[in-house]
């Protein structure tokens, strides 16, 4: 026992919210380095209010779409910031 006092419900209603805003702030890191600060900025607020993003990521929603989409686009910016990198 870990003696963590969450309940398995507790974890599934707040998954989905919190991988939806490190998605948010995942979108921002990339575009940024596509396209700079105020770009970065846009993107993460528009990811922030489509609708058809809302109703994947709302409390209680226990799927795995908020964690997908965050996963799909960190690795996407793990792989830019590789690719573009000046070390040998």
């Amino acid at each position: 026992s870990l003696n963590i006092p969450l309940s398995v419900e507790t974890v599934c209603v707040f998954t989905a919210p919190i991988f939806s805003a490190n998605a948010s702030w995942a979108t921002y890191l990339l575009t940024k380095e596509a396209k700079g600060h105020g770009a970065g900025l846009m993107a993460a607020t528009i990811l922030a209010m489509v609708p058809s993003y809302i109703s994947r990521s709302v409390a209680g929603s226990y799927d795995n779409e908020a964690v997908a989409i965050f996963a799909l686009i960190f690795t996407f910016y793990l792989y830019v910031k590789v690719r573009f990198s000046k070390r040998p």
